[in-house]
């Protein structure tokens, strides 16, 4: 399980929301919030974003720094979406990939 989808599920879990909810909240198909929350499918970084805003939270929650799986999950997310990605989202992936050293 990839820690999106383990930090997903926790924080609909605290949430006390279903799937279904989920999808009516995000806008996001039950069948492919399914397969996030399966590691069927890497999220883009707009889901990320839809779940992070969803849930309070910072996207960055997603992914763990020290955790090699989640390193590679951002890895995919940020080839997938290279050309989709505005300045500043572009920034916050190096910012979670690296932390804040300048």
């Amino acid at each position: 399980m990839t820690n999106f989808c383990r930090v997903a599920k926790e924080l609909m879990s605290e949430n006390h929301m279903t799937q279904k909810e989920l999808s009516k909240i995000t806008g996001i198909s039950e069948s492919s919030i399914s397969r996030y929350l399966n590691g069927q499918l890497i999220p883009r970084v707009d889901v990320i974003n839809s779940f992070a805003k969803t849930f309070n939270v910072d996207p960055s929650l997603f992914f763990e720094k020290t955790d090699k799986n989640s390193f590679s999950e951002l890895k995919t997310i940020i080839t997938r979406n290279r050309e989709n990605l505005t300045p500043q989202e572009k920034a916050e992936l190096i910012s979670i990939l690296f932390g804040d050293k300048k």
